[in-house]
This record gives C-alpha cells, sequence and structure tokens, in this order.
C-alpha cells in the first residue's frame, strides 16, 4: 500500500479481474496476436529448437536404441517435442488479471486497479467515481484501453466501465457495464465532443455535459433490454437530464404502448426532458420506422441502427419513455430507423412512441464529396437504408431529419483517432446536439420551454428538400437558429407549452389505408384532440385555456370542418378520407391546425393521413404483371404497391438489363404489414447486382389479399 494514500480506516475491499473481461472482441483479438508475436513464439520456437536439436542429437548418438534406458530417453525427447507442437495449436493466451483495491480516503471512495501487474500500486491511478471529477486512466500503453470507476454499497461493489463485454466476477461483486465496439463514442463526440485545441473536430455541441447509461447487453449482441432501459429512464427522471440521445431501436409490434414508452412519456411530459432518437435503418420500404423513434408521440424521431426482437418494445420500456417526457421534462432524441427504403419501416422507438422525436438520415454533396470521396456528386438526398413512414398506427414516423454520416472520434483501443461510420445512429446525436445549442440559448435568456414547444418549433422551421418523400424527409433538416428565434418569438403564445394529444377512435395516432378493404368507399374517422397540461401548473390556467383552431389540409380528397375550439377537454371533430379516384401508388395528406389569431407561428397540431391505392391483378393478367423500361440514376427509389391474388404464396420478380456497358447494384425490398406482427415479419431485401445485358430472377414468400 503506497504511503501516499489516506485510509483512516485502515480497511480495503480487494478483488480481482481478468483484462481480456474488459476488452472488446477485436481488442482481445489484437493484444492477443501482439502477445503471441512478441513473447510467446521467440520462446516457444527456441524451445522447441532445442527439443528438436535434442532429439536429433539422440538420434545421431543412438541410431538403434536398444536398452530400457536409452528407449525411455527418447521418448522423453519425443514427447517433449510432441508437447511444444501441440501447445502452438492450442495457445494458451488469457491475458493479465488485475488486482482491485476499494478504499475511503476520509472524503469520497476510490479505486485503484494494478494494471502494472507486479503489485507496484504506487505506479497505477487511484481513480474515483467518475461523476465527482471525470477521472479515467489507460490500462496499457499496448491495449490503449481507457477505464473509470463507479463505487457502491460501501465500497463492496467496483464498477469498471470500458467499452468491453461482461465478464465473470471474481471475489467481491465486479460489475462491468460495457458498450459494443465503438458506436457509442462516435455518438457521444458528433453530439458534443470537445477539442480545445483543435475546434475543427468539435461535435455539435461542445459544451454540453454528457452522462452515459448503458442499455445494451453483451451477452445478447449488445441488445437493449426492458430493464436496462427502465432503470435508464429512472435515472434520467431522478438527475434531471435535459436532452437524451437515443441511437438505439428496433421494429414493434405495437405502436405506442408499453412500460417503457409509457415511462418515455411521464420523461417529457412531466419532467421536460427532450428524448431524441434514431428513426431506423431499414428503409427504403414505407412503414418501416422503428420503436421508440415512430411510435412513441413524445419522441422526436431521427433515422439508426435497427434490430429486430422476437417480441415488440416491452409496453413498460414505452411506458416510461412516455412518463420521462410527459412528466419529467426530458427531450428524448432517437433514431428512426436504418431499414429504408420501404414504407412503415421505421423502428422502435424512433417511429413508434410518441414522445420521442425521431430523426432521419440526410446526406448532402459536401459530405458526398468530404466523407466518401465520391467522383460524381448528387443532389442532397436521404440515404437508401433510411427508415421509413408512416408507422402502423398511422402517425408519420419521422418527425425531422439531420445528416446521417460523419468522421468522428473512436475509442483509443482501436488505434484511430476517427472513423466514418453513417446511420440514423449519426442523425440522431446530429439532431440531439443543435437541440442542446437551442436549449442553452433558451436557458441563457431566461427562455421557457417544455419539450413540445421545443418540438413544434423545430417541425415549424425545419427545411423543405425538394425532391425527398416527407416519409423520410418528415418535417425537413433542422435549423438550430431558426427554431430559437422561433421560441422567442412565440414564447407567450396561448398553447405554446403544452402537449396535444392527438389520436383516432381506434388509439392511432393518425389514419392509414393500406390495405385494398380500405379503399372500396368513403372512410369517416373520429379525431381526438386532448390538451395535455404541465402536472404542476396553475388550476387557474387550465380553467382559462380556450383556443380556436382554423383548420386546413394539403389534399382536396380529404373533409374536414374549417374550425376546432379547443378547451381543457377532450374534443373531437370527423374526418372523411375519399380514396375513390385516386391513382395508384402512395398518397399523403395533412390536417394543420393554426391558432386563428396567430397562423404565421405554424401548425400546432397535425393529424397524417396516409391512403396506398396497390395495383390489381386482373383476370387476363395469368398472375403476372410487367413495367415499361425505366432510365434509374443514383439512390432513385421506385415503388410498386401490388394486391396479392388468393392462393399466392410466392412471387417471383424479373429484373432485366437493357444497358450494353454498365453493370448495376440493386436494393430489392419488398414488405407486408400484418396486425400485431411488426414489419419484418413479411420483409425481403436483397442487394443485387445485374449484369448488362442480364437478367435476375428473385423468389420471395408474400401473404395473400394483402
Amino acid at each position: 500500500i503506497p504511503e501516499a494514500w489516506t485510509v483512516p480506516s485502515g480497511k480495503f475491499h480487494i478483488g480481482v479481474k481478468a483484462a481480456y473481461d474488459l476488452f472488446p472482441k477485436p481488442l482481445r483479438e489484437r493484444v492477443g496476436n501482439e502477445a503471441r508475436d512478441k513473447v510467446w513464439h521467440p520462446q516457444h520456437r527456441a524451445a522447441l529448437t532445442e527439443a528438436l536439436r535434442a532429439l536429433e542429437a539422440f538420434d545421431a548418438s543412438h541410431p538403434n536404441p536398444t536398452s530400457l534406458e536409452d528407449k525411455t530417453e527418447r521418448e522423453d525427447l519425443q514427447a517433449k517435442v510432441d508437447i511444444l507442437n501441440s501447445l502452438e495449436k492450442k495457445y494458451p493466451e488469457r491475458g493479465a488479471v488485475f488486482d482491485c483495491v476499494v478504499f475511503h480516503d476520509g472524503e469520497t471512495w476510490r479505486a485503484c486497479m494494478d494494471t502494472s501487474e507486479t503489485g507496484d500500486l504506487s505506479s497505477c491511478k487511484v481513480l474515483s467515481p467518475f461523476k465527482l471529477n471525470q477521472e479515467y486512466g489507460t490500462i496499457s500503453q499496448a491495449d490503449m484501453m481507457t477505464y473509470s470507476v463507479n463505487i457502491y454499497d460501501e465500497g463492496n461493489m467496483l464498477e469498471v466501465v470500458t467499452n468491453a463485454v461482461l465478464g465473470t466476477d471474481v471475489g467481491f461483486t465486479l460489475h462491468i457495464p460495457l458498450r459494443a465496439g465503438s458506436h457509442g463514442t462516435h455518438v457521444a463526440c458528433i453530439a458534443a465532443g470537445n477539442f480545445p485545441d483543435n475546434p475543427d473536430h468539435n461535435g455539435i455541441a461542445p459544451g454540453a455535459q454528457i452522462i452515459g447509461l448503458k442499455i445494451g447487453d453483451t451477452r445478447l449482441g449488445s441488445m437493449e433490454t426492458g430493464t436496462a432501459l427502465i432503470r435508464a429512464m429512472k435515472y434520467v427522471m431522478d438527475n434531471k437530464v435535459d436532452l437524451i440521445n437515443y441511437s438505439y431501436g428496433e421494429a414493434a409490434h405495437v405502436c405506442n404502448k408499453g412500460r417503457v414508452t409509457d415511462l418515455i412519456t411521464e420523461a417529457v411530459n412531466e419532467k421536460g426532458v427532450i428524448f431524441v432518437t434514431s428513426a431506423g435503418n431499414n428503409g427504403p420500404a414505407l412503414s418501416t420506422v422503428g420503436t421508440p423513434g415512430g411510435t412513441t408521440a413524445a419522441v422526436i424521431g431521427n433515422l439508426c441502427m435497427s434490430i429486430t426482437p422476437l417480441l415488440s418494445c416491452p409496453k413498460r420500456v414505452t411506458d416510461l419513455i412516455t412518463e420521462a417526457v410527459n412528466e419529467k421534462g426530458v427531450i428524448f432524441v432517437t433514431s428512426a430507423g436504418n431499414n429504408g427504403p420501404a414504407l412503415s419501416t421505421v423502428g422502435t422507438p424512433g417511429g413508434t412512441t410518441a414522445a420521442v422525436i425521431g430523426v432521419g438520415a440526410h446526406v448532402t454533396p459536401q459530405m458526398m464529396a468530404a466523407e466518401y470521396s465520391m467522383r460524381e456528386l448528387l443532389p442532397p438526398m436521404h440515404y437508401t437504408w433510411s427508415s421509413r413512414g408512416p408507422a402502423h398506427d398511422g402517425s408519420l414516423g419521422v418527425c425531422i431529419s439531420a445528416p446521417g454520416g460523419a468522421i468522428a472520434s473512436v475509442p483509443n483501443w482501436t488505434l484511430r483517432g476517427c472513423q466514418l461510420m453513417n446511420g440514423t445512429s449519426m442523425s440522431s446525436p446530429n439532431a440531439c446536439g443543435s437541440i442542446g445549442l437551442v436549449l442553452s440559448a433558451l436557458k441563457a435568456n431566461n427562455i421557457y420551454y417544455t419539450p413540445f414547444s421545443v418540438r413544434r418549433a423545430l417541425e415549424a422551421t425545419a427545411e423543405k428538400v425538394s425532391g425527398v418523400e416527407v416519409f423520410a424527409l418528415g418535417q425537413g433538416i433542422v435549423q438550430v437558429e431558426a427554431a430559437f428565434n422561433h421560441l422567442s418569438k412565440y414564447q407567450k403564445s396561448v398553447g405554446e407549452h403544452i402537449n396535444f394529444c392527438v389520436s383516432t377512435l381506434g388509439g392511432g395516432r393518425g389514419i392509414y389505408m393500406r390495405e385494398p378493404a380500405h379503399l372500396t368507399k368513403p372512410a369517416e374517422v373520429t379525431v381526438s384532440v386532448e390538451p395535455m397540461f404541465e402536472k404542476e401548473i396553475d388550476p387557474s390556467k387550465k380553467i382559462g385555456f380556450q383556443v380556436n383552431f382554423c383548420l386546413t389540409c394539403t389534399q382536396p380528397w380529404v373533409k374536414f370542418p374549417a374550425n376546432f375550439l379547443l378547451m381543457n377537454a377532450n374534443r373531437t371533430f370527423t374526418v372523411k378520407v375519399d380514396p375513390r379516384g385516386l391513382p395508384e401508388g402512395v398518397h399523403y395528406a395533412e390536417i394543420q391546425a393554426y391558432q386563428s389569431c396567430n397562423v404565421e407561428r405554424g401548425a400546432v397540431f397535425r393529424v397524417p393521413i396516409t391512403v396506398i391505392v396497390p395495383t390489381r391483378l386482373t383476370e387476363t393478367s395469368c398472375n403476372s404483371l410487367s413495367w415499361p423500361a425505366q432510365v434509374f440514376t443514383a439512390g432513385q427509389v421506385f415503388r410498386k404497391f401490388i394486391h396479392v391474388p388468393f392462393e399466392a404464396s410466392y412471387a417471383v420478380l424479373r429484373l432485366n438489363s437493357l444497358d450494353n456497358e454498365k453493370n448495376a447494384r440493386f436494393l430489392l425490398h419488398t414488405l407486408q404489414m400484418s396486425p400485431q406482427f411488426a414489419y419484418k415479419k413479411h420483409e425481403f431485401s436483397k442487394f443485387v447486382t445485374i449484369s448488362n445485358q442480364g437478367e435476375g430472377v428473385y423468389a420471395f414468400s408474400v401473404v395473400v389479399s394483402r
């Protein structure tokens, strides 16, 4: 024990931890290979060479051993050679094992991990819990793995935080919370990287303070769990977090339901947290937004990494997200998903949780040149894989969009300073950092805000992009200065800080007419609007609340009332959607509610309406369809909706190239939706290359009459 340590009690907590329990797989492989080349191989080869020489020398001096003693000696020499050869095939490298010491210095708990491997604790770093002094250490110059600590239970639990995998506890409790690879570091750098000596490398909001909460279970391939999400949302609400980035997501069977969604909504509605998340990476098909980004109403959906579980986002998880947003004022930002370009591919929570801001992934010509070194620059567009809305419950799914690629920092153990990554995991922190700048300006100017006023300002000021469909773009690209000016100008407008909960009679957040049975006659849908006030608001404000809205719609095939008076009550109006006469394809309309005396403020609430008119096979078509030749450009999406005929179980797609010189690469993405199932249930996605004058044939299963 070093003399410099102050330990008034004289008590220490001791444990051990294997280094490989703290290393991610790529680092274990690199360190293991280096140890094999620098330590094992030289000694092993020397020992093997010596053993072979001894055997050869014995054979030379005893060509025909006959005595028992000579035979035994030769067997022993041969056994040494055999064992050394077998050890080469069974390399026994297990890595270092570190002693861990925890003590109290009279003021706070501290921990020291013997990374010297010699017991020389004076050469090792003594760390306090990271949240106190932001201290961290590096295990060794060879691995460059940084780590920090947390200490719980009166020193009986040491938490070593790295980028690695969950290890086996030895001695007293060692809990290792880890992130899979470099994804989390990259995301954090985009949002709030801070390089005082090189500001060109800064993230969007370099002055932001980051709290890292682990939700991915390494034992499940870093997939999030309901328990982890519930704990994270509880921490968010207990510690007054302003803004959440959630670069996770997955497909959901049910939209805007579950305990985690409830908690997210509570955090947003009651605690004032803003929740930004990726909408998903499952495009280009429609309705591929994930949860919570496209399925949770309290979330601002951004387009990110998506995975598909066997079950939908647990109700408790959705409830927690909603609780955090609605009751704690948390702003929750998350990716919409990377499952495009099919419609309805937004993931969860980005596209399925109402309390979350789901974000889509955009790419600009400047990004094409600087990040991807493209020879030919294309117009601004969304990444093909960026998940699309609408969500299954009719919500648009994607709220806003932001740049979906970045060259940003990665952990030191990768031996890289930075790396290019793309996904809605990248667009979500970009939007989150942008919102962080807005919040910083609001606080500096003492302007009151709520997650709902921030979301409306983001949507009202977002920049539209010509040629990008609304299901991918949402309301547009984030504009920081315009959003701040909007919040400053309308901070005292009636209803600016409350949430308007919009739903249809069946519980949906919009109107989605996709199946053939929906299109035979006009549909009359009851829309409910209810103002949701802050929990501790003065009752007199509820009594005095009254707003007269004028309603407009972007399409003539929707009929609606012109005026709508709302007070502190759940009120309804009826919408008539007439799909008859609409041509084949997808059609989008939006009912927008403006305050009658303050129209320039922008839409206060919206009702999204999507109608898909499919192609029907006729009796004379022999269950076959064909389309005229198409000229494709890079990034172009070509959609066709087909009503699957009765008794069909498989479809076969044939692609023929008419080009005499070039090969072409396509993403084929087909999707059908079934009640109570995520879009992944009936999805086919495949990259294909068609050679010049070539043909490709692809078969996939289908569901009848959908």
